[in-house]
This record gives C-alpha cells, sequence and structure tokens, in this order.
C-alpha cells in the first residue's frame, strides 16, 4: 500500500494530464455532438416535464463521469501505464446514455446494453487485476512526466476509448441534424435551425419535413425548398404522427403554427416533390398569380406550360422558360449514362426544380437515410 502511495505521487502529472483530456472531451463530445440527442432522451423519459440545457448538462455529466473514476482507482489501483483505463467505467456510461435509439418515443429500452454493459465490466474487472499484477514489474519512466513513455501509453488509451465511445453511441447524421433543428424549431429560431445540415446529401422525409416547416412559416418555401437535398417523398409535407412527427416539439405547438398558408405551400410542394404538375397547376394560381409566384413554382409552371404547348403569359414567365430553354439545351449537349448525367447536373446546374424534376427517381434512393 505504500509503494502504491509513491508510485501515485510519482505520477501525479501524468494523472493531470489524463483527467485534463478526459474533461475536454467529454465536455466537448456533449456540448458540440450529443447535446441534441441527450436532450431528446431527456424530454421523452421526463414525458416533457424537463428540458436539457445544453451548457449546464455537458458541465454536471463532465464532473459526474469525472467523479467516477475517482473510486475507481482507488479500487484498481492502476497507477501506471494503465492508469488511464480508470476512465473506462465512466466512458461506458458516456456510450449508453448517448446511444439513444430514434425510435425512443415509443418505448425506452437499454437494448443489447442490458448484457453488452456487465459484460464489459467483468472483462474490465478481469483485465484491472492482471495489470494490477504486473504493475511492479514495470520500470518506471526518467525525465519529463509528460514526454514520458508511460504517459503517452495512457494517451493512447484514452484516445482508443474515446473512438470506441463515438462508434458504439448513437452517430447517424440525419437523426443529429433531425434533433437539432427541433431544438432550434423550439426556440423559434427558423433560419438557424435551416443552416443545419444544409451542405449534406443524406436526408430523410422527418427532416424534409422540418425544413419545409421551418421555410413556410419564413414564407420562402417556394424559393428555397429545392436548395436542399429531399428524399422524394411527398408524404413528408403533411404531419401523420406516426411516420411523419416531431419529437421534442408538442403537436399543439405544431398545430398553432400550421397556418392555411402553411399547409397551402406546403402541398404545393407535395405536388411538385412528386412530380404532379398538372396538380400543381391548378392550386398554384388559386394562391398565387404570374407576378408572385416564387422561384421554384415559377420554374415548375414554365416546365408545365412547355410540355402543355402553352406559351409565357408575363415578363417573369418568359425568363423562366428561357431558363428551361437552356437547361434542356445543356442537358442534350451531354452524352452519358443517367448516374453519371446527375452527377454532372447536381454540380453544373444544383438548386433547380428542373433538376430535381428529371432525377427524382435516382436520387430518391441515393439521398435517403432511415
Amino acid at each position: 500500500m505504500q509503494n502504491d502511495r509513491i508510485i501515485n505521487r510519482l505520477y501525479k502529472p501524468v494523472h493531470w494530464m489524463c483527467a485534463g483530456i478526459f474533461c475536454v472531451f467529454t465536455f466537448c463530445y456533449i456540448f458540440f455532438y450529443q447535446s441534441d440527442i441527450l436532450a431528446l432522451g431527456q424530454h421523452v423519459l421526463s414525458e416533457g416535464v424537463t428540458h436539457f440545457n445544453r451548457s449546464v448538462g455537458a458541465v454536471l455529466i463532465t464532473l459526474a463521469l469525472y467523479l467516477i473514476h475517482i473510486p475507481i482507482h482507488q479500487l484498481t489501483r492502476l497507477n501506471k501505464r494503465a492508469y488511464a483505463l480508470n476512465y473506462f467505467p465512466s466512458l461506458l456510461i458516456l456510450a449508453v446514455i448517448t446511444d439513444v435509439s430514434p425510435t425512443i418515443d415509443e418505448g425506452f429500452s437499454f437494448g443489447a446494453w442490458l448484457w453488452v454493459a456487465p459484460l464489459l465490466l467483468v472483462l474490465f474487472v478481469v483485465s484491472a487485476w492482471i495489470l494490477y499484477q504486473l504493475q511492479p514489474y514495470e520500470e518506471d519512466f526518467v525525465g519529463i512526466p509528460f514526454l514520458s513513455r508511460p504517459a503517452w501509453i495512457n494517451v493512447a488509451t484514452l484516445l482508443l476509448m474515446f473512438l470506441l465511445t463515438g462508434w458504439v453511441s448513437n452517430h447517424n447524421d440525419v437523426f443529429h441534424y433531425r434533433m437539432r433543428m427541433e431544438t432550434k424549431l423550439l426556440d423559434e429560431q427558423t433560419e438557424e435551425a435551416l443552416k443545419v445540415g444544409a451542405k449534406a446529401e443524406q436526408t430523410n422525409a422527418q427532416l424534409d419535413f422540418l425544413r419545409a416547416f421551418a421555410l413556410a412559416k419564413r414564407e420562402e418555401l417556394g424559393d428555397r425548398l429545392f436548395d436542399y437535398p429531399l428524399s422524394g417523398d411527398a408524404k413528408a409535407m403533411k404531419l401523420d404522427g406516426k411516420k411523419i412527427k416531431t419529437l421534442q416539439i408538442p403537436d399543439s405547438v405544431m398545430e398553432q403554427s400550421m397556418t392555411s398558408h402553411v399547409k397551402a405551400d406546403m402541398k404545393l410542394s407535395g405536388y411538385l416533390i412528386d412530380r404532379r404538375l398538372d396538380l400543381f397547376a391548378k392550386a398554384v394560381t388559386t394562391i398565387y398569380n404570374d407576378s408572385t409566384m416564387p422561384r421554384f413554382y415559377r420554374e415548375a409552371m414554365a416546365l408545365y406550360r412547355l410540355q402543355n404547348h402553352v406559351v409565357p403569359v408575363t415578363t417573369q414567365d418568359s425568363v423562366a422558360y428561357y431558363r428551361l430553354t437552356l437547361y434542356r439545351q445543356f442537358m442534350d449537349s451531354i452524352s452519358a449514362p443517367p448516374l453519371r448525367l446527375e452527377n454532372i447536373a447536381r454540380h453544373a446546374i444544383p438548386h433547380t426544380y428542373l433538376y430535381y424534376y428529371q432525377f427524382a427517381p435516382l436520387i430518391k434512393g441515393k439521398r435517403w437515410q432511415p
């Protein structure tokens, strides 16, 4: 025991370094990456009574997980090259609480963690006992503690455990975008919500709905919807409480926000997503005239009129008609297989309804994520 105390004092700088790395990683991991997932977990488990505060939550969880390692260290008495393993139970807890299922609202369950976590803890106990038996045979470092071999072995061990924590926790990008958007919409930050995952290629119907809803609230749905990747499912334009639903925003709040104009715009966008230009053309003229029609609606009307041999009726319509003509000339000038052609069009002339209309069958499966 006396020897353990001497070793503990000798390796104290290495222990401080590990503590600093652990706390920085844990705080940043929660604050910048998993805060919205934890907010969902707390919202569901508390039935909406409590709210997860991003800053306070990150600090408290980091502090709690750091404190857990202290009694673990006292039990294992691992002080040298294996000291970082004292943080294993803390990182295991972090992995469990951030492995939140997208279907948590249908019923909470620890899933495989019910047997995986106990098994890992047993392996940890066995490994800690073996390493403690080998500890007296390790040579003590000479020189600067932070540059010693034991220091870097401990750092490497921590980094490996960090990677494993990120690997087993929820790392579904689209689900993270979805929860981040819901958090922003709850705070009435619609423009910030629309920046979430805006440059990513992957999406799903739930994310499509949130983006359409945020755009409709800003009266920008017809001008910006096709700037984003779409899953190609028109059902995403309407809440159904099953496939299309919000997990953190109460239904009452959503109903209050779904004004008649928002619903009308989302219905029009649904027609465009399904490429039902005939239904769109009949409905859009009851809401907009040619001079007030948003950009993507105008492009869709130009395409509809071209298909039905209707001449442009306004200056604005002529511009859209002209852009459509240029688009078709550009596409006709390229000879390539469909997938190659879609890739060329996506990089050369993105963010147009014309691109979506032509390539929707191809991009529907490529961009969708569960």
